[in-house]
């Protein structure tokens, strides 16, 4: 009998064509065996990289005959779209026994592109505990370190030695796969500084852990964006680093190898979109790949109309002048090459950082004087050919001027786009950033009740439903005017259900028993939905112009959207007065607010 596997009979660890031609022959001759000793030997990474490089036939026969063998590492290294096939195609227990050995955040990973059928399957298979802290994470805004880190922290007291660090270390059955730090805490559970395993070891029992502790320690705030995490690992050469929540507490830790997996991906996304085609992939199906491309096709071919309609205003010069018609195509190709350097030089720095608001004009005017100097270099060469080719030296001329004004509007309109692409989020950023420092620090300094204002405004509205929240954190405190609110009607509490949905209101009476929910918010234990018709909305900042600046996971823009779609809404921003700020950078989907109530004033805006 012919040896189908004569070229690899003794499989090694490595993924190369033959290895990828002998697992389609084993499929196709349905050897289980020979199919699992072909694949058990590769990575997690490499399994996935086959799968990815195969069709969609011969993918569904090794889910058939590799029973069991595809895990949670195998999952997370997956392309989403064929991560969603490869969920389908397992039974419930084998979907269990892929995710039960995997880190919290590598099941976040797993869930947020998923539909909501198949999160339920991943969900269902956890226990009730690993499923309690997924769907925290899942509550947290969308590319945030919160969505990025892990809830398997390894934490000491900040006053242990190093000899009673190591003993709770060896007496723990649970410890996380891979930690590289030993984060140390104060009693309120805030990170006060961590250390290495490498001097954990090294050092004596008797030495104090706060003695050995590194000079890299710096914390995350669990709303960060992850892109700025993933600088922040990048820029400080960080390893892990521990997320706290609004009141500076430890509540998980990212490591470097997350890190480092948005970095990637923050480039490929550049590089994608530079090129006009979105988030396509190899694995994405013709029609797929067609509606990816499409709209930017579309863009493209407006704007070659219009060109050609300018053109077309000097039809008659062309036809005189026929070498015009000959060289303008070298002129417009040079043009939009020298457009797509600048804008890729700029895209990249803005990925790194490199590229900020107190050096973007520097960079535009470099970019205009580099246009400037390859125009005139190759007006020069561009000028000659003309004369030489067509005899005229008027043609010559014209050419070359035409070249150096294409590649100056060509370097200008490729690094001007970066202040656009760069600006928003920038600001977004930073006014968050300074809007909770002041929010701290007016919540510090409070002295008694600061909901007097906001009940008087809603006793001008009594019977109708009202919805409030639960403070977390710093924010300021509703909680006694919606007690006396529910005297004469209905008062519900924001309830997050699941990452970009809208919020729901659950019925709230004062003394009902109350639960946790996203964000560590309390929440009724029973719940019973209301819909409001006035939302009392919490923010980070505010606008003298109703603009409210919130956490980033855009949960009250749908709500307030959705509710005024239904009929009439009052929306009431409930804050500090030291939160107002002159102006925010809002974006369309932002939703205004119809009225601010601070600790001793009422702002309207209307509408």
């Amino acid at each position: 009998m012919t040896n189908l596997y004569a070229a690899s009979d003794e499989p090694n660890d490595v993924l190369d064509a033959q290895r990828v031609s002998d697992v389609r022959m084993a499929v196709e001759h349905e050897d289980a065996q020979r199919l699992q000793m072909l694949l058990d030997p590769l990575h997690p990474a490499d399994i996935a990289d086959l799968l990815e490089q195969v069709s969609d036939a011969i993918r569904a026969g090794i889910l058939q005959l590799w029973k069991d063998g595809i895990d949670g590492d195998v999952l997370s290294e997956l392309d989403d779209s064929i991560r969603e096939d490869i969920i389908d195609g397992l039974d419930a227990t084998e979907l269990a026994v892929a995710v039960r050995d995997l880190d919290s955040d590598d099941v976040v990973d797993l869930l947020e592109d998923l539909d909501e059928p198949q999160q339920e399957a991943i969900l269902g298979a956890l226990d009730h505990a690993e499923r309690v802290v997924v769907e925290q994470s899942l509550a947290f805004p969308e590319e945030s370190a919160g969505r990025l880190m892990q809830r398997e922290v390894v934490m000491a007291p900040e006053h242990w030695n190093v000899g009673q660090a190591i003993d709770y270390l060896r007496r723990q059955e649970d410890l996380p796969e891979q930690f590289y730090h030993m984060i140390l805490i104060d009693p309120r559970l805030r990170p006060t500084g961590y250390v290495t395993l490498g001097k954990l070891l090294g050092a004596k029992r008797t030495t104090a852990m706060l003695e050995i502790a590194e000079d890299s320690f710096r914390t995350i705030p669990v709303d960060q964006p992850e892109k700025d995490v993933a600088y922040a690992f990048n820029q400080y050469h960080l390893i892990s680093a521990p997320v706290v929540d609004a009141d500076d507490r430890l509540v998980g830790v990212i490591t470097i190898d997350d890190a480092m997996i948005v970095l990637d991906e923050e480039y490929e996304e550049d590089m994608m979109r530079l090129a006009g085609v979105g988030e396509g992939s190899l694995s994405d199906s013709v029609l797929e790949t067609t509606r990816g491309r499409l709209p930017w096709l579309a863009v493209n071919l407006a704007t070659a109309i219009i060109a050609s309609l300018v053109i077309s205003m000097f039809e008659t010069t062309i036809a005189q002048f026929v070498a015009l018609a000959v060289l303008m195509p070298i002129v417009a190709s040079m043009g939009g090459n020298a457009g797509t350097q600048s804008l890729t030089v700029a895209v990249r720095a803005i990925a790194t950082k490199d590229l900020t608001t107190s050096n973007v004009w520097r960079v535009i005017r470099r970019e205009v004087l580099v246009g400037l100097l390859n125009g005139m270099i190759f007006a020069v060469v561009l000028g000659l050919v003309g004369y030489f080719w067509f005899g005229s030296s008027i043609i010559g001329w014209v050419l070359a001027l035409a070249m150096v004004l294409n590649m100056v509007v060509a370097g200008l309109s490729g690094s001007c786009c970066l202040d656009v692409a760069m600006n928003l989020e920038a600001q977004k950023t930073e006014a968050r950033r300074a809007a909770f420092a002041r929010r701290k620090r007016a919540h510090a300094a409070q002295s008694g009740t600061n909901a007097g204002v906001l009940s008087e405004v809603l006793a001008g509205y009594r019977g109708a439903p009202v919805a409030g929240f639960m403070p977390i954190g710093t924010e300021i405190d509703p909680s006694p005017a919606l007690a006396e609110a529910c005297a004469h009607g209905p008062v519900g509490l924001p309830v997050i259900e699941a990452a970009g949905l809208p919020l729901r209101f659950a019925l709230y009476v004062p003394g009902m028993q109350m639960v946790e929910g996203a964000f560590k918010a309390l929440i009724p234990a029973k719940i019973t939905w209301m819909v409001p018709e006035i939302v009392i909305v919490p923010l980070v900042a505010w606008d003298a112009q109703g603009g409210r600046l919130g956490y980033g996971g855009g949960y009250y823009d749908r709500t307030l959207e959705g509710l005024r779609a239904r009929g009439p809404v009052l929306a009431i921003g409930f804050a500090f007065n030291a939160q107002q700020v002159k102006a925010l950078p809002l974006e369309p989907t932002d939703q205004p607010l119809d009225m601010i109530v601070t600790e001793d004033r009422i702002v309207q805006f209307p509408r």
